[in-house]
């Protein structure tokens, strides 16, 4: 089973970035600000749409689309493991084997933001040598783009807590 592991320091601590996290999860269509990497990306998350009205916790069921190049695909998940403040899994419930995590280490006055995918490419072996091929690079890519969106937004909402609470101070 392929496998990527990507991760990030963020001055920020671990209630932001779960909030964060899960505020995707209630709202996956609402993706504002993708940043000015997205357009570089060859593998794009065009949208989300819930399949559960409950957006917190065990089960929460969305189907995913993305772009790869030109073609469009989706996939649903599901989320599998839940642990506040420290850790979001979800597993591929259709076309292929996945499983992804978002784990957060407090670290001092910084979080460790880990990203991991464990993944089966579909259609046996020739799906397997096409993902290493051509896929797997892009995928990396993917969560780096992924990771460092969240530690941007983190780190935009920890410097706008502490502009405001300056301003009371004042």
């Amino acid at each position: 089973m392929p496998h990527i592991l990507k991760e990030i320091l963020i001055k920020a601590p671990s209630e932001t970035i779960w909030t964060l996290m899960v505020q995707h999860l209630k709202y996956p269509e609402k993706e504002s600000d993708r940043g000015a990497k997205w357009d570089e990306l060859v593998i794009k998350n065009i949208k989300g749409e819930a399949l559960t009205s409950n957006r917190i916790g065990l089960g929460v069921k969305t189907r995913w689309y993305y772009k790869f190049y030109f073609y469009t695909f989706k996939w649903d998940d599901e989320v599998c493991n839940w642990e506040e403040l420290k850790e979001i899994a979800w597993k591929s419930i259709s076309t292929w084997d996945m499983v992804d995590s978002f784990t957060i280490n407090s670290e001092n006055d910084e979080s460790r933001l880990v990203y991991r995918m464990d993944y089966t490419p579909p259609y046996g072996i020739l799906g397997k040598i096409w993902y290493r091929l051509f896929v797997h690079k892009h995928l990396e890519k993917h969560l780096e783009y992924t990771i460092s969106q969240m530690k941007k937004s983190s780190e935009a909402i920890e410097k706008f807590k502490e502009s405001r609470k300056n301003r009371v101070v004042s």
